[in-house]
């Protein structure tokens, strides 16, 4: 097989995104890949030792994070039931090394969105006449090719997943500094702002508009100043279109009772996955609903305001705590099964995996092996045809409704709807 036809292939088995204008829904998203028939025949009887690698290379595009979780999830559906504390170690908080690889990837993701994928980034160097608009469809401004070039994105691109705790602080110390002064063009600007954002109590939003203002009229030819015109050129629009409903927040609540409910459903519907629901409701998972931020549920969602809630999301990672603020955990879910799941740019991902048991006389280095195995994107919580996002899209223009699914980020392409 040729390397098209084999990337091809792959395209496939990734799925993509189709706008259907007038349709009901007006989104159509399959991913062959996470049917739970086709991982469970690609891993099962695989040794668990090398499933992490191999689920990492299959999604490529967020890697790390997956790799990580599959190796949590496989390592809790391997411990014994009596071993308390290997339960307890796997079920707390990341490992230091898993949580510095998913800080690193989250801020990339972030930036990336921020500064290439949102826009066409021009030619030029940075002015106002450079950055203008986003292109059609595009939420963002992109980066001009040569302030792009010299951004720390290149360097956080090109991390190693084993950087040490030394290199990957100092990448991180970097890029703050490089948005701090050369981006927004004042020390400690991006602190700024966020404290502003935290100053105003749980809705944080007037804080947050006040110190972008004040950023764009003190230094106007800033870059940043220039993008972030852009990004609040979109507000009006963005909130007199506001999406349909509220989000209902997944793992808010009871979070092991529904973790278990995930594990089962997984476990027992093969095309969950595809069309996620708790209790026949469409759930979102966002950056705006991260679990360590408590007022969630006191904060309007609309699509500017889950624009805004990335930039915080990156300013929270890049602060001194940023270590802390993603959060991830694992549950044993039955005999020989383990959930686990992770906080990365676009939302909450869970894996489900299940092994083979054990023969009583096995030597304790024998590998184990994989049953079945399921994994649970934010993609499709977010794309759910009952959710906020494809309810808002009724009755717009191709142009406005590809800015609309841009805000939540999809891990698959977009099919050109006129093609």
């Amino acid at each position: 097989m040729s390397a098209s036809s084999g990337q091809s292939g792959l395209s496939t088995l990734m799925g993509v995104l189709r706008l259907q204008p007038g349709q009901t829904p007006p989104l159509s998203l399959r991913r062959p890949v996470l049917l739970g028939g086709w991982l469970r025949q690609w891993l099962g009887g695989a040794d668990a030792a090398g499933v992490p690698a191999r689920v990492g290379t299959l999604f490529a595009l967020c890697g790390s994070a997956q790799a990580d979780t599959a190796q949590r999830a496989l390592a809790v559906a391997a411990a014994a039931p009596d071993d308390l504390s290997a339960l307890s170690a796997l079920q707390g908080p990341q490992p230091t090394a898993m949580a510095r690889r998913l800080r690193l990837a989250t801020v990339r993701e972030h930036l990336q969105r921020f500064w290439m994928d949102g826009g066409g980034a021009p030619e030029a160097s940075p002015g106002a006449a450079s950055h203008g608009a986003a292109s059609p469809g595009a939420v963002y401004p992109g980066l001009p090719h040569d302030m792009l070039a010299a951004s720390p994105l290149p360097r956080l691109m090109a991390a190693s997943a084993s950087a040490d705790a030394d290199a990957a602080q100092a990448l991180l110390d970097h890029t703050r500094d490089w948005i701090d002064t050369v981006w927004l063009g004042q020390s400690g600007a991006l602190a700024a702002t966020l404290a502003a954002f935290d100053a105003h109590g749980p809705a944080g939003l007037p804080g947050l508009d006040r110190a972008w203002r004040e950023q764009i009229a003190a230094r106007p030819q800033a870059p940043g100043s220039i993008w972030l015109q852009a990004l609040l050129g979109t507000e009006n629009a963005q909130r007199a279109q506001a999406l349909a409903h509220p989000a209902a927040v997944m793992l808010r609540a009871d979070r092991e009772t529904t973790l278990r409910h995930l594990a089962l459903r997984l476990r027992t519907q093969d095309d969950f996955a595809q069309m996620p629901d708790i209790d026949g409701q469409p759930h979102e998972c966002g950056p705006w609903l991260r679990l360590g931020d408590s007022a969630v549920t006191q904060r309007p969602l609309d699509a500017w305001t889950r624009l805004v809630m990335r930039w915080v999301d990156l300013a929270r990672l890049l602060a001194p705590d940023g270590a802390h603020w993603l959060r991830s955990g694992a549950l044993r879910t039955g005999e020989h099964e383990g959930l686990a799941w992770t906080e990365m740019a676009r939302g909450v991902l869970l894996h489900w995996a299940q092994l083979e048991p054990q023969a009583p006389d096995a030597a304790p280095d024998t590998p184990r092996r994989v049953r079945d195995f399921r994994v649970l994107a934010p993609t499709e919580w977010h794309l759910h045809p009952d959710g906020a996002l494809a309810a808002s899209l009724a009755g717009l223009e191709a142009s406005e409704a590809r800015r609309r699914i841009a805000v939540f980020d999809p891990c698959v392409p977009l099919e050109n709807p006129d093609a």
